[in-house]
């Protein structure tokens, strides 16, 4: 039995010095595979711009990063803004290819360019079929509807609407499918419809997130992605609860109705 042991654990070790690999920062060849990666994934006005030029997101350009720190921000994300994680998007190795080209944006001072990564494309690939093509659907950056841009799944995505981590185990693949064409039918505790009507007559309506004796937070769903907006409350003309959800209805017109079959697939697949 202990020779049994060590062997597994010497075979899962072997696994683990496998699946690493060294990559150049600097290396031409990354920083272009890098810049490809950014143009189709990060380059679109409501996020960083052509060559990081600012657009919604902010300015990458002309700055001295850390490494580790920057890889952090893509890889998890940024909680309270609209930067979603990546780290069940794009293999590791397309993140640091990333993460390459937008430091040569910069005067790339590194202290050293060599990284040691891991693999982390396990979980991508345990996924077949119908489930992975829903998974794809449920994060496709080339979707601005894409279900990523407002809910959470194992980690994953924004908190806009509610984390389908708990909702997919809980239900149905009938009533989810339910839920996402009639969303207004049973809307989730915490995630109703408000409008805020602000003193210089400006109307929002969205989520709530949060309020507090000064002040309110809405992500505004007439935009996308929700942007979370601030108002004091000496700013807010009055504030309306509707029995309505926020997120729109049709998504049949959105999705085909094998693209919806595939969606559900992966959140009753639970790997996430």
């Amino acid at each position: 039995m202990m020779v049994l042991r060590s062997i597994i654990t010497l075979a899962l070790a072997a696994g683990a010095l496998a699946a690493q690999t060294t990559v150049d920062l600097k290396n031409p060849a990354f920083i272009q595979r890098g810049a490809d990666l950014f143009a189709r994934n990060c380059a679109t006005g409501y996020c960083h711009g052509s060559e990081g030029r600012a657009a919604r997101g902010p300015d990458l350009r002309n700055r001295d990063w850390d490494p580790r720190a920057l890889y952090k921000s893509i890889h998890g994300g940024m909680p309270g803004t609209t930067m979603p994680p990546w780290n069940n998007i794009l293999p590791d190795e397309d993140i640091w290819a990333a993460m390459a080209y937008i430091i040569s944006l910069g005067p790339g001072n590194l202290t050293s360019s060599m990284i040691t990564i891991g693999g982390s494309s396990a979980r991508r690939e345990a996924l077949t079929g119908k489930a992975k093509h829903g998974r794809d659907l449920f994060f496709d950056l080339n979707n601005q509807k894409r279900c990523a841009v407002c809910h959470r799944l194992g980690g994953q995505g924004t908190a806009v609407g509610p984390d389908l981590s708990v909702t997919a185990s809980s239900k149905s693949a009938d009533e989810l499918m339910h839920d996402i064409l009639n969303p207004s039918v049973l809307i989730a505790q915490g995630f109703g419809h408000v409008v805020v009507t602000t003193a210089s007559g400006e109307t929002i309506a969205g989520v709530k997130k949060a309020e507090t004796g000064e002040r309110i937070q809405v992500y505004d769903a007439e935009a996308i992605p929700p942007p979370l907006r601030t108002f004091y409350k000496d700013q807010i003309y009055k504030v309306e609860n509707r029995l309505a959800s926020s997120m729109p209805a049709r998504y049949d017109s959105v999705y085909s109705k094998t693209d919806l079959e595939a969606i559900v697939a992966y959140l009753k697949s639970g790997n996430f």
